[in-house]
């Protein structure tokens, strides 16, 4: 039975997985074809904004619920601290439309297509408040099953709308509505088919909770905004157009996290149960041994784009991203750093060093700020390509300092 939990948690995680990679993709390869460039700049915007703050909506906490639910805390406390943060994101993101349309730095219709969309990743942020608990109770599935399938009726109705009237604004609004429906009517399902919902061993309470992630929060949202500041950017610097270029070409850029993500995501129990018991040498040898994955993934995936990743990609957006092939290798050259330093970010938090991982967030966002910016400014969409790249690399070799640091200090009190 355990096996056969385990067997449909790897599948979901992976179905999910590529629903979550796929929703831009699908939804900017639509909006190329029915509309035209510019809003299609618009809707990578506006993704890249929403996955931003939906890390306020999140809070940073998933994995630290998945480690300390139903012990420290109990899932009520997570939910009351999930409802609040996720009426913070939604504050934030009106406030943020509001101030970019009045400052006439925004259309109308930019302002409200971004803010809509920022409420499809708020649903999600609640969400996964519910997927955290299933997931520390062994369901990885559950939580999956709900993603996928109020994702693919999002995308499903966005597209449908946007083909019969051409319209990324009414289209948005049409897949907000559904998206939250069918997600209310999932989490219902699932409430009633999990047990033990509530149970917990002791409650520190959502202070204590809020004080324990606020430093996983902000690391979330710099690692977001320290992926994003090329949109950013192009934004201040170079228009719509260009970011639905840029949009198109960094696609490919999350595919080897997501890959890698299959593998540890369904382990990270493994992970904190080595770690808990001191075994340093299996959980090392662990962690070497997806590194090695991940190298592996990254020259496979440059093998595979600079045989087929332009076409493909040209054919996908109905665009001639011909004269770009160097910049699609250089991204997912930086593509494989991500899934580096990613990945060591994560340990850390197993390894309960979340303020030493915030702090590597500080550096590497603040140093890719004026990197990427004055990059851009002086070679334009080649300078964001690079910029990114070279901040996913400086970001592998902060944590990975931080992470031999912190494995070096707890040697001497290794079990195995």
């Amino acid at each position: 039975m355990i096996k056969d939990v385990y067997k449909k948690s790897i599948v979901w995680n992976a179905i999910a997985g590529i629903i979550n990679a796929g929703e831009a993709v699908v939804i900017l390869a639509v909006v190329s074809r029915v509309n035209d460039l510019r809003d299609a700049g618009i809707m990578a915007l506006a993704f890249s904004v929403a996955n931003l703050l939906m890390t306020v909506g999140k809070f940073g906490v998933r994995n630290y619920q998945v480690a300390h639910d139903g012990e420290d805390f109990s899932f009520r406390t997570f939910l009351i601290l999930r409802i609040v943060t996720v009426v913070l994101m939604v504050l934030v993101a009106l406030g943020y439309v509001i101030y970019h349309y009045c400052g006439s730095i925004y259309t109308r219709d930019k302002a409200i297509a971004i803010f809509i969309v920022c409420l499809w990743y708020a649903t999600e942020a609640f969400e996964d408040v519910f997927a955290g608990k299933y997931q520390a109770m062994g369901r990885l599935d559950v939580g999956c099953k709900i993603f996928s399938f109020r994702w693919i009726c999002t995308i499903a109705t966005f597209v449908v709308i946007d083909l019969i009237y051409r319209n990324i604004v009414l289209a948005s609004v049409a897949a907000c509505v559904v998206g939250l429906l069918v997600g209310v009517a999932l989490l219902k399902y699932a409430y009633y088919v999990s047990d033990n919902m509530w149970e917990s061993k002791r409650d520190k309470g959502v202070k204590e909770l809020f004080n324990e992630s606020t430093a996983l929060c902000v690391s979330s949202f710099l690692y977001f905004y320290m992926t994003n500041i090329p949109k950013y950017s192009i934004d201040s610097f170079l228009g719509d157009e260009t970011q639905a270029i840029y949009g198109y070409i960094s696609m490919p850029v999350f595919v080897i996290s997501l890959l890698t993500s299959f593998i540890y995501q369904p382990q990270l129990t493994q992970y904190i149960v080595e770690w808990r018991e001191r075994k340093i040498k299996l959980f090392a040898k662990r962690i070497v041994r997806q590194m090695v994955i991940i190298f592996l993934l990254t020259v496979i995936c440059m093998i595979g784009a600079y045989l087929l990743g332009i076409p493909v990609l040209s054919a996908l957006y109905k665009e001639n991203l011909s004269m770009y092939k160097i910049h699609l290798l250089i991204l997912l050259l930086g593509g494989g750093f991500l899934a580096m330093g990613g990945y060591l970010s994560n340990m850390l938090i197993i390894m309960d060093q979340q303020k030493n991982n915030m702090i590597g967030y500080i550096i590497v966002s603040v140093t890719g700020y004026f990197i990427i910016n004055k990059m851009v400014k002086k070679f334009q969409l080649l300078g964001a390509v690079w910029g990114y790249t070279l901040t996913i690399l400086f970001s592998v070799i902060v944590f990975g300092g931080i992470f031999v640091w912190v494995l070096w200090k707890n040697e001497g009190n290794r079990r195995a």
